[in-house]
């Protein structure tokens, strides 16, 4: 019976430490899905830079062309 409770004592320890386990792993899914949603607003953001530069330098190119 006591080699019983030892194992029952044992496998309650396993399970919290599971459990924990289970939380942080949780966690990380989150931090991940942060992280993602960061990089594609910050993807976004490059495209909208790009165009810009894009604009800037066919409007410089124009006036370069009306300058003597």
């Amino acid at each position: 019976m006591q080699h019983l409770i030892a194992i029952r004592t044992r496998l309650d320890g396993i399970d919290a430490r599971l459990n924990a386990m289970d939380a942080r792993l949780g966690d990380m899914a989150d931090g991940q899905t942060v992280v993602g949603n960061m990089i594609i607003r910050l993807e976004v953001g490059m495209v909208r830079v790009k165009d810009l530069l894009g604009r800037m330098d066919a409007r410089i190119a124009h006036l370069e062309k009306e300058a003597p």
